[in-house]
């Protein structure tokens, strides 16, 4: 019977938090440090034309005429220096709001971005230690079925070929063990020799050596 097909669900998106948490917070610190710096020259930037600003108003302050028709002028230049001030730190308040939820939405895209993707190689991964697990303890079963988008495909492919191959083998040689013990019973020993002695050549091709 095949494996239901698994479906992605946010309760298992981490599957290997070691390995997510790890990839993905070094994704959001080099994002962090490269908005930072950008942030920085923004923020330079704009303080720069702020002073800028001041320092036209004060100048056009000093080239006011002399005397009572001064007064009128002036009046006009201090207000109108208290509106650039006032609109200038409303401007730098609302900037820095703004950067500030950027930098919250960024940090928050990424992060899911990087689980999203990293989950894409720890399931798969996941899934091939589970397989392994179970065959050391000789349970032979499928690997759990990739989705679409998964990594390590072409890996998992080689494993359960490497699987099938091996549970393939040890059913031929239980049937010739099987046989063999046949032949036993039967007291035919010669022929249940001859069947332990190919078990036996089948061993050592497969361990590579000529064995004890």
């Amino acid at each position: 019977m095949a494996p239901k097909p698994y479906k992605r669900k946010v309760s298992n998106m981490l599957v290997d938090s070691r390995f997510q948490l790890k990839y993905t917070l070094f994704l959001v610190a080099v994002s962090l440090a490269v908005f930072s710096v950008l942030g920085w020259f923004y923020y330079s930037e704009r303080k720069t034309t702020t002073e800028l600003l001041e320092i036209d108003a004060r100048f056009s302050k000093l080239q006011q005429p002399q005397g009572a028709a001064s007064d009128a002028a002036e009046e006009y230049a201090r207000a109108f220096d208290a509106d650039i001030e006032q609109d200038a730190a409303a401007r730098d308040t609302k900037a820095s709001v703004l950067m500030l939820a950027a930098v919250a939405g960024l940090v928050l895209v990424l992060m899911l971005a990087g689980i999203w993707l990293t989950h894409k190689a720890a399931g798969p991964l996941f899934a091939l230690s589970k397989f392994m697990e179970a065959a050391q303890q000789g349970r032979w079963k499928e690997i759990r079925p990739f989705r679409k988008g998964d990594e390590f495909l072409y890996l998992a492919e080689q494993f359960q070929k490497l699987a099938a191959r091996i549970q393939e083998r040890h059913k031929q040689e239980l049937l010739l063990l099987l046989e063999a013990a046949r032949s036993l019973s039967e007291g035919k020993s010669d022929d249940a020799a001859k069947k332990l002695s190919g078990v036996i050549a089948d061993k050592k091709s497969y361990l590579g050596s000529e064995g004890p």
